[in-house]
């Protein structure tokens, strides 16, 4: 277990709240307890001698928590998360373990003070289905909750993984409309359910009617190609915008030469973007010039595609010997000399019997 990826990470801080899910009965009497690993110096040993699980509705398994203090202990420090019952291994499922499977230690580590880096939450007009948070950026991946003032969660965010700049204009979709002006509360917590100390932020949300979807592309990628050959691969993106305040839908096309060669469907809160991207094979287009675009509802931007053709092997000519023919006599030569020949000698027998004649 020394070697192994801590699956738990705590915060080094006080009052952390550790929670999983087991299959034992709710209410069963639970020892749940946190130790160092043999190489770290100094130790800790935390014993949770009494932990009950609950039931909680519309969830397979029931819960339990407990709550540590981590604050004096230096950052990196490993330590092994056991959970027994009555002297036996209970089924610990929250941190992975497989269904059915032995339950063993779960490795876990201190780590660094979480805080938001950066967290907008802005008074804004609302159609009552979403609210737009409108920057984020955190340490670890997390979720946002939308809370009433009553702390009732209205909606969840999708999971925001950890990045190293701020996410923008983040729509988050409520389980039920809201009909009238209320303040709401959006709370930021690492996913797995410990909120970060400086992560909440409250605004007003003003119901009233708003714009239908309406979509736009832009940042098209590449604006500008040119491949050797036909038979490249090339991925063509574009950013899609909801420019309206309600959700909506919307099929996003590729096209060539204005014609459609792909498409997939994309659905967005009012205000909220998405990278749409397309992976062309050109081993079936022609070598030439395109115009390759995408399309969003009204809305397309375009830019060229150019597939070279193949370059195609030129064969050096080799020099051949001219030959010259010597003239031979041929048939038709010899037929001619006999012609001759024979009329001169019926001339001379003619000439010879004259002769004779005129003696």
């Amino acid at each position: 277990m020394d070697d192994a990826e801590p699956i738990l990470v705590v915060p080094q801080e006080d009052g952390i709240e550790i929670s999983g899910t087991t299959t034992v009965a709710a209410g069963t009497n639970l020892t749940i307890n946190l130790a160092t690993t043999p190489a770290e110096d100094p130790p800790f040993f935390k014993q949770n001698p009494a932990v009950f699980p609950e039931y909680v509705e519309n969830e397979s398994m029931n819960r339990w928590t407990i709550t540590e203090d981590f604050a004096e202990f230096d950052v990196g420090t490993s330590f092994e998360l056991t959970i027994r019952r009555t002297g036996s291994a209970g089924q610990l499922t929250y941190f992975t373990t497989p269904a059915g499977a032995d339950p063993a230690p779960v490795p876990g580590s201190v780590g660094e003070v979480r805080e938001v880096q950066e967290f907008t939450f802005e008074d804004q007009p609302s159609g009552g289905q979403s609210v737009i948070v409108q920057s984020f950026q955190a340490p670890y991946d997390s979720i946002i909750e939308i809370q009433d003032s009553s702390g009732n969660v209205l909606g969840t965010s999708d999971v925001l993984p950890s990045n190293d700049s701020a996410q923008s204009r983040i729509a988050i979709s409520l389980d039920e409309d809201i009909t009238e002006n209320q303040e709401v509360t959006a709370v930021a917590m690492v996913a797995g359910g410990q909120e970060y100390p400086n992560g909440e932020r409250t605004a007003e949300i003003t119901v009233e009617e708003l714009d239908e979807a309406e979509f736009s592309v832009s940042n098209l990628d590449p604006q500008s190609a040119e491949l050797d050959e036909p038979g490249e691969t090339i991925t063509v993106s574009a950013t899609v915008t909801n420019e309206g305040d309600l959700e909506g839908s919307t099929d996003v096309a590729l096209t060539l030469n204005g014609e459609e060669v792909d498409s997939q469907s994309v659905t967005l809160a009012g205000g909220a973007s998405e990278e749409v991207s397309f992976d062309v094979n050109t081993g079936d287009i022609e070598p030439g010039t395109y115009i390759h675009g995408i399309a969003a509802g009204d809305d397309d931007t375009q830019g060229s595609l150019t597939i070279n053709a193949p370059d195609t092997p030129t064969e050096t000519p080799t020099e051949t010997e001219t030959q010259t023919d010597t003239p031979e006599d041929s048939d038709d030569g010899a037929g001619f000399g006999v012609v001759i020949a024979l009329l001169a000698f019926m001339g001379a027998a003619l000439l010879a019997a004259r002769r004779r004649f005129d003696s």
